[in-house]
């Protein structure tokens, strides 16, 4: 049997220097996944709604990949063999198995570029929302996942941004948890710090961060 080794950067995540590397650490912890080949953990997975087509495209082009898109009617997705990506990703908190418990381990991603990180965590598994109560626009920007997931974005705001403490819910009837932003200008705050002058991004949570944006213009 002949296997044919399609191109990749396998030393992609070797070093985290760039924001498209950091930011896409951030979407593999929520959204990505490590699978096994012939009973080893060689795979590296993104598996998203087919809406998001632009970013998976966007990971293949970022990580010099040859592989194909697998698309279906309602999702997309791609895998890339690598033994070293597997070994670099489980640095940052990437591992085999982690749904439920992924722990971001971001120490070694620069200050300047752990933004990037927090944007795809969100991209994958947050939200930026606007919603009418009672006549009143009510914005949200938040994150479901792990406990340590949702605590470690909620310390990060209340560093950089100066936020305060939030408090990390379960959510109801899943093995999840949650914190959710409902102040207009925390929204504001959060939509600027996330985006100002990025350039990797899924488009659909971008336009939603865009509207929050636009009440105040």
């Amino acid at each position: 049997m002949i296997v044919i080794q399609c191109e990749l950067n396998h030393n992609y995540f070797s070093n985290i220097d760039t924001e498209d590397k950091a930011y896409f650490i951030g979407l593999l912890l929520a959204d990505g996944s490590i699978n096994k080949r012939r009973g080893e953990y060689t795979i590296v997975s993104l598996h998203l709604a087919i809406q998001d087509l632009d970013i998976v495209e966007k990971f293949k082009y970022c990580t010099e990949s040859e592989n194909t898109i697998y698309i279906g009617n309602k999702s997309c997705a791609i895998r890339l063999t690598s033994r070293q990506m597997v070994k670099d990703l489980a640095n940052y908190g990437i591992v085999p198995v982690k749904t439920g418990t992924e722990t971001p381990k971001f120490g070694s991603i620069p200050d300047k570029l752990l933004r990037h990180t927090i944007r795809g965590l969100i991209d994958g598994d947050g939200w930026y929302s606007i919603s009418n109560s009672n006549t009143k626009i009510v914005t949200s920007v938040g994150i479901c996942g792990s406990y340590n997931v949702c605590d470690y974005v909620q310390n990060y705001f209340s560093k950089v941004l100066g936020t305060g403490h939030l408090k990390v819910s379960k959510v109801k009837d899943k093995n999840c948890y949650k914190i959710g932003y409902s102040s207009l200008n925390t929204a504001i705050a959060i939509v600027n710090h996330l985006y100002k002058d990025s350039v990797i991004f899924i488009d659909r949570k971008k336009d939603n961060a865009n509207n929050i944006l636009s009440l105040i213009y």
